[in-house]
């Protein structure tokens, strides 16, 4: 999928968050801002502070939906967590 089709950088996304460990199997929602994206991915940011990405509990391979409104369009897009850039390294 062309991500720079349809996500620009600074749009607001919603990462729904499915059986996270440790959360009771509930489903976590956070607001995200895209950074950039290409043809295969798709960088975005957590605007809740400097340490938020430690303050979660990322991991390699977390899986989560993307959902966005692009025109008049509602994307809602299964995606895979490949690396997190700051704070500590994936387990």
């Amino acid at each position: 999928m062309n991500y720079q089709r349809y996500f620009r950088p600074e749009q607001q996304l919603l990462l729904r968050i499915d059986n996270v460990a440790d959360r009771d199997d509930r489903t976590e929602l956070m607001t995200v801002y895209v950074v950039s994206s290409d043809k295969a991915d798709l960088i975005v940011s957590l605007p809740y502070g400097v340490d938020a990405v430690d303050q979660y509990p990322f991991y390699a391979s977390m899986q989560f939906e993307i959902t966005s409104k692009h025109w008049e369009w509602v994307f809602a897009l299964p995606a895979v967590l490949s690396e997190k850039s700051a704070g500590t390294p994936l387990p």
